[in-house]
């Protein structure tokens, strides 16, 4: 049961003293229900771009092509996916190390364990599964979307097993499956990134993170390594700060509730603008951060979300 209960704090400045009342909520350990319905409604919309580069391929192995009708062509057009995931997988990651006392309950160990397992056995099976339709019905190049993932080679299965698609093979087998190996490495470097939030604070793991990993995407641009994706993890780690925001009951919650009371009522037209400012950018990473954003405004700032 989500219990909203309120918070008062002394703030000493060089004003004086100011009396600040917020409301936080007190979470659970369990699922947090608009977030399974973020997700659905995020999960639909793959399952809709992939039907429709099916059926109308807009690419055909990273080549542009024509033919799709103008009446479907806007429901393609939407925000970077994959981004929204990532920040979501770091928001409800953190939610109950903040619930823990900033800690990972049971510790790395435990948490890799659950973690891993949760993404391994379908990702196995779906590997399985995609070569067995290889080899029976899907394993000849049709001309639409699925033909980045032919051919298959050895080197492509083992680098699949490995969890090493985004470097070798990314297309092959299925797709489909390059975010996977991004979500098992966002896992892995996870404790970590926990270690950092409690020494620096989640305002400054993101603006490490951005400094760190924008310049290295930029190093391994034209080579292999490319696909490991590293813009992805400011990204992860927004949803690690958005989690703190909303959530955070420790010694920084109050300044995280103060910021929610001053921006409240205008955070939306806020974020919206800069939004509409980003789709002019030539740079795509530029519109998936403000992207994200909005969607970690959307899950910790009040007035969209409501905790309880």
């Amino acid at each position: 049961m989500h219990l909203d209960r309120d918070l008062k704090t002394s703030i000493h400045g060089n004003s004086g003293m100011a009396t600040v009342a917020a409301t936080t909520p007190s979470i659970g350990l369990g699922r947090v229900p608009y977030i399974d319905g973020i997700r659905a409604i995020l999960a639909l919309a793959v399952v809709w771009d992939h039907l429709v580069d099916q059926i109308w391929p807009i690419y055909v192995r990273h080549i542009k092509v024509t033919g799709m009708p103008l009446a479907f062509l806007w429901t393609v057009q939407h925000p970077n996916l994959p981004a929204l995931f990532f920040l979501l997988s770091g928001f409800v990651l953190t939610i109950p190390v903040i619930n823990n006392g900033g800690a990972l309950k049971g510790g790395i160990s435990k948490f890799y364990y659950t973690r891993l397992v949760r993404l391994f056995v379908p990702y196995y099976a779906a590997i399985i599964f995609s070569l067995i339709l290889i080899a029976t019905l899907i394993g000849q190049r049709t001309g639409t979307h699925w033909d980045k993932s032919l051919p298959v080679t050895h080197v492509g299965v083992v680098a699949h097993i490995l969890m090493m698609h985004d470097v070798y093979g990314s297309d092959q087998i299925n797709h489909a499956l390059w975010t996977m190996a991004l979500e098992t490495k966002m896992c892995l470097v996870f404790p970590i990134l926990i270690i950092l939030r409690a020494r620096i604070g989640g305002g400054r793991l993101v603006a490490a993170s951005v400094l760190l990993c924008l310049p290295l995407m930029r190093a391994l641009s034209g080579t292999n390594f490319q696909s490991l994706r590293v813009e992805y993890y400011p990204v992860f780690c927004l949803g690690i700060l958005a989690a703190e925001i909303a959530f955070e009951t420790g010694t920084q919650a109050f300044r995280w509730q103060a910021l929610r009371a001053k921006i409240g009522p205008n955070w939306l037209a806020a974020v919206l603008s800069l939004y509409l400012l980003s789709t002019m950018s030539a740079h795509p990473w530029i519109s998936d951060y403000v992207e994200s954003v909005f969607l970690g405004a959307c899950i910790c700032f009040p007035g969209m979300s409501e905790f309880g």
